[in-house]
């Protein structure tokens, strides 16, 4: 064998482990996923959204418009969500009065984060609907 056969063997061998370690690097990164920690986060961000929403009584003003602005107001514009609202009155049990879904559509491959609050509405010390608000998060 030649000498210069042997150094064009050593290069095509270097040139193969270096793009099979690019590769490697690239599939690695590209599969990596992010801190469980962001998750935490959202779900965090949810509750306290459901609950400040409860507490100051929007979620019992039945008011679609409403709660569509507070909520795009509370989170940052880098969620996406959808909100679904349903209110039950009680007559020989549980029926559904009225209900909403606002906010966006997701796709199937969005990693969702989801939290629900359950609430009452009153009218001068009698209940009138019992409800339940439904938030699902993703990240755009």
């Amino acid at each position: 064998m030649s000498k210069g056969f042997a150094l064009s063997i050593d290069a095509l061998l270097a040139i193969v482990i270096a793009a099979i370690l690019i590769f490697t690097i690239a599939f690695l990164s590209g599969n990596a996923k992010e801190s469980q920690y962001q998750n935490l986060i959202m779900k965090k961000q949810i509750n306290d959204v459901l609950i400040v929403m409860d507490k100051t009584g929007e979620f019992a003003s039945m008011n679609s418009t409403l709660i569509n602005a507070s909520i795009t107001e509370l989170f940052p514009s880098s969620y996406s969500w959808r909100l679904k609202m349903s209110y039950y009155n009680y007559s020989n049990g549980f029926e559904l009065e009225d209900g909403f879904i606002i906010g966006n559509n997701q796709s199937a491959s969005d990693e969702t984060i989801e939290s629900h609050r359950e609430f009452i509405t009153f009218s001068n010390s009698s209940v009138i609907y019992y409800g339940t608000a439904e938030l699902v998060v993703w990240l755009r």
